[in-house]
């Protein structure tokens, strides 16, 4: 007869969000292909470690062991206190054969609590619980008593540190020795990457047994560790270079905005350029003419001058003329500097738009370039490099 204890559930804190097992998920690759590979590499070493045709599985989460004890003929009690997982173990049943149906029983129950479990069962797994547990020692009694003399007991356990919620321990090997060690007898144990699987008998109290730890059992132990570091130590690589990949990106990024901002701006002033330049010219062409008509006029009031001096031949007239041909004169040249500091003026504006172009286009860099990732790390390490001097 086979007993398979499973409290992946077993204690629940109130108030909190129901913590449901996922085992046949996990199994069925629903999780990620590489928890499934795993996951099943475990129930496979579970149930070709099983014994007995008489089953009882506490805590049998999601049922996917049960049952496939029972494609194998073996004659499943299984038992958990959510009814969400015994509801779906009794639908993944459902899709299997009458004869496989006929060998499982799925029920609401808590194995502490259940007085109707026989006592001879031949095997009883106790697989993913006894970090939920509480008070082992109460726990491990109890299953005792409803294990056959010749009964064996299969228990799985996380290896090292696993932070979920409802974790009572961490077990490496000394104490999941000791709590074991009280009413059973350690036959095997062997560690499954993140998991630890032992192999267990009830103790004959007859003979008093000596617990140590062959060099065989210790190099596994250096190999477990070994895996479990060498598995954090490629998620942190992978981790710094999805992380690299990720500020190579944004850099680029910001690059390429940072040269697209300056495209703008140099193509608007480009255009201002332009438009200034037209402006001049379109001045310069007004000047030209303004001067034009200015010397044409002068030309016709000298000829009248001369005409008149000539007719009268008046000493006066003749003075009038000589000062009015070098107020002309002093007027061609005050409109020459006026048009020269005209265009030096047009000259000064256009350098002094295009200075403040650039000194706004620098500040948004500036500003972008601070407010980014990069440019915080960079202006935290100088700050930090000053303090430091």
């Amino acid at each position: 007869m086979l007993i398979i204890i499973n409290l992946n559930n077993y204690t629940r804190v109130t108030k909190l969000e129901k913590i449901l097992d996922r085992i046949a998920e996990a199994y069925k690759g629903n999780l990620g292909e590489d928890f499934g590979v795993k996951t099943r590499n475990r129930i496979n070493w579970i149930v070709n470690r099983v014994s007995g045709n008489k089953v009882l599985d506490i805590g049998t989460s999601q049922g996917i062991v049960p049952i496939i004890l029972g494609r194998e003929g073996k004659k499943v009690d299984a038992i958990d206190i959510e009814q969400d997982s015994i509801n779906y173990a009794n639908e993944q049943l459902e899709k299997e054969h009458n004869s496989v149906k006929d060998l499982i029983n799925f029920k609401v129950a808590n194995f502490m609590t259940d007085d109707q479990l026989d006592k001879d069962y031949h095997t009883i797994l106790l697989t993913e619980v006894l970090e939920h547990i509480a008070d082992p020692h109460s726990f491990m009694n109890k299953i005792c008593n409803h294990l056959s003399t010749d009964g064996k007991l299969i228990v799985t356990v996380p290896f090292g540190i696993n932070d979920f919620i409802d974790h009572k321990r961490t077990y490496y090997l000394v104490q999941l020795n000791n709590h074991l060690g009280e009413f059973f007898s350690i036959n095997e144990v062997e560690f499954l990457g993140k998991w630890t699987g032992v192999i267990c008998s009830k103790k004959n109290s007859d003979i008093s047994e000596h617990h140590s730890f062959s060099e065989e059992l210790i190099t596994k132990l250096e190999d477990a560790f070994y895996f479990v570091e060498r598995e954090y130590i490629n998620r942190i690589k992978n981790m710094q270079n999805h992380i690299s990949k990720e500020t190579s990106q944004k850099s680029q990024q910001q690059q390429k905005e940072s040269d697209n901002t300056m495209e703008y701006y140099k193509k608007q002033l480009q255009e201002e350029r332009m438009i200034n330049e037209g402006l001049l010219k379109v001045i310069n062409k007004e000047l030209k003419t303004l001067v034009t008509a200015n010397k044409n006029a002068d030309a016709r009031y000298l000829n009248d001058i001369k005409f008149e001096e000539k007719e009268i031949n008046d000493p006066t007239i003749y003075k009038l003329i000589q000062n009015t041909e070098s107020l002309s004169k002093e007027l061609q040249e005050s409109l020459k500097r006026e048009e020269n500091i005209l265009s030096d003026l047009l000259t000064v504006t256009n350098e002094k738009n295009r200075l403040k172009q650039q000194i706004k286009r620098l500040e948004n860099r500036y500003s972008a370039l601070r407010n980014s990732k990069l440019g915080k790390l960079t202006i935290n390490y100088w700050k930090f490099k000053n303090k430091s001097k």
